[in-house]
């Protein structure tokens, strides 16, 4: 259910699903290159896995003793139970790697990923804004 990424195929597959399924992008779009650069930062403490048959992408960061997550299930299979059974992997994983705390960041506007954090336990910390200013015009303002 929880294949490791390891093919530039899989790390295509993570860039395309994170960009058609992150309506929220608040950067550039991401690339391939992007995540694989993101591992090498990382070493050996980021794994990503690819669910199911393309159902979606799961990655851990291990940061001393927390583990950091990022969960997309793409729009087809979204409501069908891999989200669920992706959390009970990230939990196993979690109590595997020795880690204390389990975090993640979500949109506020992603109820239906909110719910399913609330159902596993977790509780919001902090909400983040996030702005923008197009300089297109160049305008200034005082």
């Amino acid at each position: 259910m929880f294949k490791p990424a390891e093919k530039k195929q899989d790390f295509e597959f993570i860039a395309d699903l994170y960009n058609r399924n992150n309506r929220y992008l608040i950067h550039e779009s991401i690339r391939a290159e992007d995540i694989l650069q993101s591992r090498k930062k990382h070493k050996k403490n980021r794994i990503d896995y690819i669910i199911g048959q393309s159902y979606g992408w799961l990655c851990f960061i291990k940061l001393n003793d927390r583990l950091r997550f990022i969960l997309v299930i793409d729009k087809p299979y979204q409501g069908k139970g891999y989200g669920k059974k992706a959390m009970r992997f990230i939990e196993k994983e979690c109590k595997r790697l020795e880690c204390k705390e389990i975090e993640c960041d979500v949109f506020q506007n992603n109820k239906k990923a909110i719910g399913l954090y609330k159902q596993f336990g977790y509780d919001e910390v902090v909400r983040v804004v996030s702005m923008k200013k197009s300089m297109s015009n160049n305008e200034t303002r005082k």
